[in-house]
């Protein structure tokens, strides 16, 4: 009896080892594949899924240069042209991240259209400058005003030159509504050169501005919730 005991003891201590063992074997497994597309960037990430990808530059008046990215085409090849610019302290991956049937740049690409992804000054495909370096005190002096002034407009009259388009579609996120509200506002000539606006997450709303300013503004979908990339394939399909 007291034999075993011993035994059943025994046994129970080697096996819950070997269980624990088991198990921190499984765990290092699980986390220590890392995902490859966390390194990966914008450009890795559209050629990763399949998708043509092609690189551009986007001087602006006050001499920043800004890197966007393109999708000329998905599984269709009709091709209106859209521009997506991402929010506060993000980058054109914003719109690439997750599977290729969840991310709104792949999507609208196989809906037909050219997808043109923005980046704002600042960020990791706007850091150059024809005088500065990003060392330099020089390189930060602007604010989303000078975004709005002189990003948007270069980015925008770029995309419909390349493109051969006199219209776009133009889709922001958060400070890429906030841009668009304001130039579009102060800008009729550039409004006029958008579509539709479409405001996932929208910083803004139009009842902040006043009438005179409404009415230089291309017409707009406001989304409160900013991952509804089928809604707006819906709504840019109306």
């Amino acid at each position: 009896m007291g034999f075993m005991f011993v035994l059943t003891v025994f046994l129970v201590g080697i096996l819950g080892k070997s269980c624990d063992a088991s198990a921190d074997f499984e765990k290092r497994l699980l986390f220590d594949r890392e995902d490859p597309e966390i390194r990966m960037n914008a450009s890795e990430l559209i050629t990763s899924k399949g998708y043509p990808c092609e690189n551009h530059d986007v001087y602006t008046p006050d001499g920043f240069l800004l890197g966007v990215q393109r999708i000329p085409h998905g599984v269709q090849r009709n091709r209106p042209v859209v521009l997506l610019q991402h929010g506060l302290l993000a980058s054109s991956t914003c719109w690439l991240e997750n599977l290729a049937n969840e991310s709104l740049a792949y999507i609208l690409a196989d809906a037909g259209y050219d997808v043109w992804l923005g980046n704002s000054r600042g960020n990791t495909y706007g850091r150059r400058h024809i005088r500065y370096q990003p060392s330099q005190r020089e390189f930060w002096a602007w604010s989303w005003d000078e975004m709005a002034k002189y990003d948007l407009p270069a980015t925008i009259n770029y995309v419909l030159q390349v493109s051969r388009q006199s219209q776009l579609y133009y889709v922001g996120h958060s400070q890429g509504t906030e841009i668009g509200f304001a130039e579009f506002s102060r800008n009729p000539e550039l409004g006029r050169k958008v579509k539709t606006f479409f405001c996932p997450g929208a910083s803004d709303e139009r009842g902040s501005h006043d009438q005179s300013t409404k009415t230089h503004l291309p017409s707009y979908q406001t989304f409160t919730n900013p991952h509804e990339p089928d809604r707006t394939q819906r709504v840019l399909a109306e």
